[in-house]
């Protein structure tokens, strides 16, 4: 759906949207971090399902990898949130 808006794009603002998206994937060209982002070790599917503390640690003085820990807390309450609605749904069945 999103390629066929790109598709619609006059050909100076597709290549803004080219650059902007190369960008903001560039951090992902450092082997480390896109090893870190391969799998998911965490279990994140099991998040909101049982007890869980996740502590998440960010730096104050630089904030070039702020996106993951985003990343995170989206998904975390993506997961919790999904997880309280199977309980919901499987309630008033």
């Amino acid at each position: 759906m999103q390629y066929k808006k790109y598709k619609l794009a006059a050909g100076k603002t597709a290549k803004s949207i080219l650059i902007s998206c190369g960008a903001r994937l560039a951090p992902f060209d450092i082997s480390e971090l896109r090893d870190l982002t391969a799998y998911d070790e965490m279990e994140l599917e099991l998040i909101g399902d049982r007890k869980t503390a996740l502590f998440m640690i960010m730096s104050d003085t630089d904030g070039t990898f702020n996106f993951l820990l985003a990343l995170m807390e989206y998904e975390t309450v993506k997961r919790i949130l999904l997880a309280q609605l199977r309980v919901t749904v499987k309630m008033a069945e």
